[in-house]
């Protein structure tokens, strides 16, 4: 695991504007982020979207000074809230927050992925909203937010218990399901912390919090996948260096459990990679579950996955293939020219 870098903010001005928002949260809604308290100031926010104080807004909060969280929603100037016991936040560690809202109002309270506080409040409103803070409220009267944020995330579905506790300790593609806004909040560039969920919604830093490194060390493991063929359902499985074969789907078996690493190496919990080797076959090779070679892997080892695609990051032609379109279990894996077909069509499926 790596040491993180994250945005600091002061508690005095230190915040992070939005530009307007209008999205639909009809079927639900969810917001999660590491964050770091040094103190409680009064109300101080981690979001507060909305139009001006006490206006449809959507705030992810403490509450008054005291350590304890909770989300208020409000419709128009009507607020419903739901709020976690006091004693329920500390100072000075990470803690993993999260709130999720479904489609009837039912609300769940969530501290490092374990439910801490249960209730009914109103589902947000498709409205546009034009004053939309990270660290910062709507309300003149209410504190800045004083500590440490990342990996901050704004959904329109309502995540599951199981999705939050396994994705919180995880870096985000961009792209997963439901996912309107993500801010790492690992970079500055120039004053625009980005989101990395769209093109729009990029944030503008006010009053100077800065990045810095997370101490203590908020660390991230790599997302661990099951590689499942969109022609059989079936999943890749990576048994030591012999060809690489699909199989029923077992998302315990570290043979069948893949990492991916920066370098494009797809790695399962054995140890073993993908790998293709020239069997005499031509023009395809024969994909096998090697030893990495070297620290960044070869050339045969090194990978990319586009719109399900799984093509060699240096033959970008050849892709991983079920060989023959054959969609029964322990079928060998190809590199292949790119043809289309179903049986070079992969999902990958966290777990």
């Amino acid at each position: 695991m790596d040491n993180q870098y994250v945005l600091s903010f002061d508690g005095k001005d230190d915040y992070v504007s939005i530009p307007t928002m209008n999205f639909d949260y009809s079927q639900g809604f969810t917001v999660e982020a590491w964050v770091l308290y040094y103190s409680f100031q009064y109300w101080s926010r981690i979001i507060d979207f909305g139009n001006g104080s006490s206006c449809h807004n959507i705030v992810f909060t403490n509450a008054d000074t005291k350590s304890q969280f909770g989300i208020e929603i409000y419709h128009q100037a009507q607020c419903k809230d739901i709020e976690s016991s006091e004693g329920t936040l500390n100072t000075g560690v990470w803690m993993h927050l999260a709130g999720t809202i479904d489609k009837f109002g039912n609300a769940i309270l969530y501290k490092n992925g374990e439910v801490v506080k249960t209730g009914l409040v109103y589902l947000p409103l498709n409205v546009n909203r034009t004053t939309n803070y990270i660290g910062k409220s709507n309300s003149s009267n209410v504190g800045y937010f004083h500590g440490h944020i990342s990996e901050l995330r704004v959904w329109n579905i309502a995540r599951s218990a199981a999705e939050i506790q396994a994705y919180k300790n995880s870096r985000l593609n961009g792209d997963e399901k439901g996912l309107l806004c993500y801010w790492p909040l690992n970079e500055i560039n120039g004053s625009t912390v980005v989101n990395k969920a769209s093109n729009g919604h990029h944030g503008m830093v006010h009053g100077g919090p800065t990045i810095v490194e997370a101490k203590p060390p908020l660390e991230f493991r790599p997302k661990t996948y099951l590689i499942k063929s969109k022609l059989n359902g079936l999943a890749l499985v990576g048994t030591p260096y012999n060809q690489v074969t699909t199989g029923a789907v077992d998302s315990q078996n570290p043979l069948q459990r893949w990492t991916i690493t920066p370098d494009g190496v797809i790695k399962n919990e054995a140890g073993f990679v993908l790998d293709y080797q020239d069997y005499g076959i031509t023009p395809y090779y024969v994909v096998i579950a090697n030893r990495v070679q070297g620290t960044q892997g070869s050339p045969s080892q090194q990978w990319q996955v586009e719109n399900g695609v799984i093509k060699n990051k240096h033959k970008a032609d050849l892709v991983v293939d079920i060989a023959g379109s054959n969609p029964a279990p322990n079928t060998t894996i190809l590199a292949s020219p790119g043809m289309g077909g179903l049986n070079q069509q992969w999902e990958m499926v966290l777990v």
